[in-house]
């Protein structure tokens, strides 16, 4: 039996231990996002390819919560958490949360199939989750896009820099978990294809 209290979000159950660690993941992203929302806001205006890339790390919170904790709606939550607290500082507002929960959600739905698949299968692995959440967020984005933006060319190199940097955001996820594992901060519940850690979710 758990020894902590738990909340159950439609079928899944999140313990407050899950909960904390999903706060953390969110507030350290959001501070990434405040160290860089100058430039990609610079880059956006300019160019959307360079914006897609660099807008990556935005998920590394989601995506390292979900691997680091290993229960499928982790991104999901991680990425609320953080869509509400950028809301607080972004001039979009709440608006700033739908990319968010789209990205962890499709990260986490991908997952959650991909761990249904043979294990000899790529699709559990991290990589091709990131993959669908880049496409998806490409393609949210798209009423976003001036008039000036709307052709083939930046379509297409906007649409390969999403999946390149949510690719690159969970590649380097990957490497976060590993090093905290090496420091002795095990994962909770390690997804097949990630870093191993010690205990299993509460």
């Amino acid at each position: 039996m758990p020894d902590d209290k738990t909340m159950v979000t439609g079928t899944q159950q999140f313990s407050t231990r899950t909960l904390l660690y999903c706060a953390v993941f969110a507030g350290l992203q959001t501070l990434l996002y405040l160290a860089l929302s100058p430039t990609t806001a610079l880059l956006a205006s300019i160019f959307p390819p360079g914006y897609a890339v660099a807008a990556g790390a935005y998920s590394c919170g989601m995506f390292a919560a979900r691997l680091f904790i290993g229960r499928n709606g982790t991104a999901t939550l991680t990425a609320a958490i953080t869509g509400v607290l950028i809301a607080t500082v972004s001039p979009i507002g709440l608006v700033a949360l739908i990319p968010m929960v789209i990205a962890g959600a499709t990260f986490d739905v991908v997952l959650l199939w991909g761990r249904r698949r043979p294990p000899r299968r790529v699709m559990w692995t991290p990589v091709p989750a990131a993959l669908c959440s880049g496409i998806a967020l490409f393609l949210v984005s798209l009423p976003a896009f001036s008039t000036d933006h709307l052709t083939l060319g930046v379509l297409t190199a906007t649409l390969l820099g999403r999946a390149a940097g949510q690719v690159g955001a969970a590649l380097l996820s990957t490497v976060i978990i590993a090093a905290l594992s090496r420091a002795g901060v095990r994962a909770v519940q390690p997804l097949r294809g990630a870093p191993e850690g010690g205990t299993r979710a509460p």
